[in-house]
């Protein structure tokens, strides 16, 4: 989950229906795959969405818990980093942070 997303600093689906924490996941190699699983979830009823998150996570934990943990927000133009990706602050938007790759 996006730092962005998770501190509702833009709108959209999760400030709106603040849903703010990471109980699944998958990873796929191309993003063809992945639209292509998410539709397919998508279909599915609420009773076998729930089991398939707790083969992975029983006791539904946030488990993107401890991957942004910033205290106050860093300088313009000073960069965060979380293993290989980095948190540039944005110049005159005070709060925001722009994900970069790192190398």
């Amino acid at each position: 989950m996006c730092f962005n997303n998770k501190n509702d600093l833009v709108d959209g689906f999760t400030k709106k229906y603040k849903c703010h924490r990471l109980v699944y996941y998958e990873s796929f190699a191309y993003i063809g795959e992945t639209i292509a699983r998410e539709k397919e979830i998508k279909a599915w009823r609420r009773e076998k969405k729930n089991a398939l998150i707790e083969t992975m996570n029983p006791q539904w934990r946030d488990l993107s818990e401890g991957w942004y943990e910033v205290r106050g927000f860093a300088r313009e133009g000073s960069v965060i980093q979380k293993g290989n990706t980095r948190f540039l602050r944005i110049p005159g938007k005070p709060g925001c942070l722009e994900m970069t790759e790192g190398e």
